[in-house]
């Protein structure tokens, strides 16, 4: 009776074992990303399952945690988001959550933790659409400009293509949402409308307190009386007609 057992255990844990394995191929297939990767995904999975702190962690959670952890190492900039909706992951709180059980996952494991910085995921946008260093530079000063003045809303990626669709549209590089929304598929418009009116306001103080301090140039007091979310599209076609 205990070698039924024993030897139905281990067909159960290699069913399981290739399950986690057609899950890793599946997301590597989805994502688009290099099947050299498969191995290091595994064994850090394979490392964490093992350790008694994360037996009641479903493997699903487990397995975006190690995507993640590849992700960081090899700066592939896959977005938390993007993560979760590959693995149709629903948890209320998922971000947030991942997050703090990314940051015991290293310390169990003994890993460094690894995170982007905000200007990584400019460069590496810019880079993805094909825009210049100009934009780029621009995209870069804006997010700095609201860092260092107020709180950044959200994850960096989504602050970083705010900023970029602002630097873009203020260079002459007029790409509406839609393009975006082209681009970066898996982004809701509703939260890109959200950071957008964000970064308005924060911007449109930032002039304020300048204004106080020194004289605006004209395409700053053009932006400050008649930049809306509503009409933006056409605010970006005059504004290219101002001179400083």
């Amino acid at each position: 009776m205990t070698q039924i057992l024993t030897k139905n255990a281990k067909k159960t844990e290699k069913i399981e074992k290739s399950d986690i394995e057609k899950k890793i191929t599946n997301l590597i297939i989805q994502l688009q990303i290099s099947p050299i990767y498969f191995n290091r995904i595994l064994d850090l999975f394979n490392k964490a399952r093992n350790n008694h702190i994360f037996s009641h962690i479903s493997k699903k959670v487990l397995l975006s945690i190690c995507l993640y952890r590849l992700n960081l190492e090899e700066k592939l900039y896959i977005s938390l988001r993007t993560i979760k909706y590959m693995l149709d992951i629903r948890t209320p709180g998922y971000l947030s959550n991942h997050l703090r059980l990314y940051e015991k996952f290293c310390t169990i494991l003994g890993l460094k933790p690894i995170r982007y910085i905000l200007n990584d995921h400019v460069k590496n946008i810019c880079d993805l659409i094909g825009l210049g260093n100009e934009i780029e530079k621009k995209a870069i000063n804006l997010v700095k400009m609201i860092e260092n003045n107020f709180a950044l809303p959200g994850e960096y990626r989504t602050c970083a293509i705010t900023a970029i669709y602002f630097a873009s549209n203020f260079g002459g590089e007029l790409i509406s949402l839609d393009q975006f929304d082209y681009y970066f598929d898996l982004i809701s418009l509703s939260v890109m409308y959200e950071k957008i009116k964000i970064f308005t306001s924060y911007m449109k103080e930032f002039f304020i307190r300048k204004a106080q301090k020194k004289v605006l140039n004209n395409r700053e007091i053009y932006f400050l009386k008649n930049f809306t979310i509503t009409y933006r599209d056409d605010f970006f076609r005059k504004f290219q007609s101002i001179k400083n």
